[in-house]
């Protein structure tokens, strides 16, 4: 790094140089860098030049780390100390050069923060217009390409273009000229210093960009494209397919609208979700979140563009589409607005925003923000779930006192820690598998055993980061669970175990909605029966969930039937 600023002290010139060393690629410099900035901060927290030289090399953690997960989570918490270090100190030289970089060499599909680069990248460019001593003319040169490029790969050409001629009254630099080439910028022959011309290329296209300037629409248009979206969002195929059809005209009316564009893309993977192709499912998601960040990139301040791709990433499996560093970035950059506007949202909609930046939290393994969340919301809400969520890995489990159980208190054991996995607890998940399928090896022919057991296998399986382990755990897990239920279709507590795996199941892969629907039926009609054997508002649930089933597997008038039976009979007005 070029950059020239005051001189540091030994030991953390010691550490910057490790940490260069590490960007150019010595694996074995990055921790010991890591820990002598995280100790220089840790002694002098308002040291913020160390919290971002930290956020860097623990970026660059990210990038040598072997595990996918520990990668998207390294990059995650780097980002995390970069952007805090800049909120502390923004005008500070060096720590936007950090995180510019940072953000600047990120894969843009998974943390969207090319943004975030242009801004460090331009102030960069305006500081040393105003003092051409703050770095060299070489790094000050290396600058104004990298923020071409990413205005490039954001779509805005012709701002990329602008600041690339500009390079050109830069340097005569062969490397820089070459790469412009490249790009398709025309170099003036007296340029380059040689007979000939370097070669004019294609020229860079400019065209009208994406959304560049939004179509005013009318508040009727705009609210029809809002009902078409919700109703394919819990509607049925026919909906979802009604809803796609509705945008696909409306984008090629207006190919420079990136609202309907947006809605366009989630309506095309809701598509993929019902589809019975299996292909559709990935590949229709994958062209939705290409289409998404497009119309992100072309429009990054609407509001309701980010929260239709921030709820896209957060619905998407983390395993095999690794969206969720998107959707916290979205969520935090929609919390933000909101706290300047109050007026963009309403309120269950910013809790359920902040509900949602919680999962996102915890699948990042960023425990600390999590809990920050979950506390919010408790203060806010009242709501015991979130007490749960703030600390949801510690559970009251002696190892020594289930010792001396007897095989029933073992199994109720069991199923206790079961429930807490099914509430998100993957300790209590992994535990209650372990003791489930002790009891079922010891006792085959208890059912309830077996089929808890099978329940415990899918849920660890869920919680895996291995896709294989996901399918292949929750296939063992439903067809023992399954199996149980058929040789004791009277036990209730098999019925809706059996039911809530089935409708859990992805339709389009497992095809068991159908058997959802015979179970939550036999429930339904086992309570009014006999009103004591679980609560009434489970009973409740079921009723929602039957009426979902149905609209899942396309028999819209049946749903509407069962919901409008649910009307009247609780409190609860979703």
């Amino acid at each position: 790094m070029t950059y020239t600023g005051k001189a540091p002290s030994e030991s953390f010139a010691a550490a910057v140089e490790l940490h260069d060393l590490g960007v150019k690629g010595d694996q074995e410099a990055v921790p010991k860098a890591c820990r002598m900035f995280e100790k220089m901060w840790s002694e002098n927290p308002d040291q913020h030049l160390a919290e971002a030289y930290l956020g860097s090399a623990t970026a660059l953690l990210g990038r040598d780390h072997a595990d996918l997960d520990e990668k998207f989570r390294l990059a995650v918490a780097g980002l995390k100390l970069l952007d805090s270090a800049v909120s502390k100190d923004e005008h500070n030289v060096e720590i936007r050069i950090l995180r510019g970089h940072v953000c600047f060499n990120l894969p843009e599909m998974y943390f969207h923060r090319l943004h975030t680069a242009v801004e460090d990248f331009e102030f960069l460019v305006s500081c040393y217009r105003r003092n051409k001593r703050v770095f060299s003319k070489e790094f000050y040169v290396e600058t104004i390409f990298n923020l071409g490029s990413a205005y490039k790969q954001l779509g805005r050409d012709e701002e990329a273009e602008a600041v690339w001629k500009k390079l050109l009254f830069q340097t005569r630099d062969p490397k820089y000229l070459n790469r412009l080439r490249q790009e398709g910028i025309h170099i003036p022959q007296w340029m380059t210093g040689f007979g000939q011309r370097l070669g004019q290329g294609p020229g860079l296209r400019l065209g009208q960009r994406l959304g560049a300037v939004e179509a005013p629409e009318s508040s009727k248009k705009l609210e029809e494209a809002r009902e078409m979206h919700r109703r394919a969002a819990s509607g049925s195929k026919e909906e979802v397919a009604a809803a796609l059809a509705y945008f696909e005209k409306a984008v090629r009316e207006d190919p420079g609208n990136n609202l309907f564009r947006a809605y366009h893309a989630d309506c095309l993977s809701m598509a993929g979700r019902v589809s019975d192709d299996h292909a559709l499912l990935f590949g229709n998601a994958i062209k939705a979140l290409i289409d998404l960040d497009k119309a992100v990139n072309g429009n990054p301040e609407n509001i309701q563009i980010r929260l239709l791709r921030a709820n896209h990433s957060h619905r998407l499996p983390e395993q095999f589409f690794r969206r969720s560093a998107t959707a916290m970035g979205d969520y935090e950059y929609l919390l933000q607005r909101y706290q300047e506007d109050q007026t963009i949202f309403d309120q269950k909609t910013w809790l359920g925003i902040q509900e949602k930046l919680g999962q996102v939290y915890e699948r990042l393994e960023m425990k600390e923000e999590a809990g920050m969340v979950w506390e919010k919301l408790h203060d806010l809400t009242g709501e015991k779930k979130y007490l749960h969520q703030q600390n949801p890995e510690e559970i009251d489990f002696d190892a020594e006192k289930v010792k001396g159980m007897n095989w029933k208190q073992v199994l109720q054991e069991g199923i206790r820690l079961h429930d807490l996995g099914v509430a998100g607890n993957k300790k209590a998940a992994r535990i209650a598998k372990a003791l489930l399928e002790g009891v079922s090896k010891a006792k085959p022919g208890n059912l309830l055993a077996k089929a808890y057991y099978g329940s415990s296998l899918a849920l660890t399986g869920w919680y895996s980061p291995n896709p294989g382990d996901m399918f292949g755990n929750g296939i063992k897990g439903f067809k023992i669970v399954k199996e149980a239920a058929e040789r004791d279709p009277n036990n209730l507590q098999l019925r809706i175990l059996r039911g809530y795996m089935a409708y859990n199941l992805p339709e389009n892969f497992f095809h068991m909605t159908g058997l959802a629907v015979k179970d939550f039926r036999f429930l339904i009609q086992a309570y009014k029966k006999d009103q004591s054997i679980f609560p009434k508002e489970f009973y409740r649930q079921v009723l929602y969930d039957l009426g979902a089933a149905y609209q899942r597997i396309g028999e819209t008038g049946r749903a509407r039937k069962v919901w409008a039976s649910l009307e009247g009979k609780s409190q609860d007005s979703e």
